[in-house]
């Protein structure tokens, strides 16, 4: 086979980052089939650091149970190059197959960080990418006990100035 004939497919995280490039957010989701984001009791969260929206992705349907019933996971440094992605070793287990829908910044704000951004309106995404957890470009580091327990005081503690 001529190697010159041969096209490279593009990374997952690498067609994320680009669409990020282009001024465009991202929507990290379990379910496959969204045409339209809509807002229920917490509003439309998107990101526009990929390895963000690719955790939420992945991550076991149990996340969304109280922060003490569920798995967890973090991204350190999200905003850098050297960011660390963390995760429970249950979450890692549990984790699975989902999509990171791109949208539009228009109809969002900002959020509890500087690299979250919410929406109250429907959404609709202007393209779909499917992720499993083999597509993220770094090894997850378990996270430890300390550390684990520290990230749930933190969530609680934004739960109650942000409730999303």
């Amino acid at each position: 086979m001529n190697d010159s004939n041969v096209l490279l497919e593009e990374s997952v995280f690498a067609q994320l980052q680009r669409y990020v490039e282009k001024g465009l957010l991202l929507h990290g989701s379990r379910i496959t089939s969204i045409n339209v984001l809509k807002a229920g009791k917490r509003p439309i969260c998107a990101t526009n650091v990929p390895a963000i929206a690719m955790m939420y992705a992945i991550r076991p349907d149990e996340t969304f149970l109280q922060i003490s019933d569920g798995e967890i996971w973090t991204v350190e440094n999200p905003g850098s190059q050297d960011f660390r992605i963390r995760a429970t070793k249950g979450f890692m287990k549990k984790a699975g197959p989902g999509s990171v829908y791109v949208v539009e910044p228009g109809q969002f704000h900002n959020g509890k960080n500087s690299f979250e951004f919410v929406a109250f309106s429907p959404v609709k995404p202007v393209a779909r990418i499917d992720v499993v957890p083999s597509d993220l470009p770094y090894k997850i580091d378990r996270l430890s006990r300390r550390l684990r327990d520290y990230y749930r005081s933190e969530l609680v503690r934004q739960s109650a100035i942000l409730p999303w």
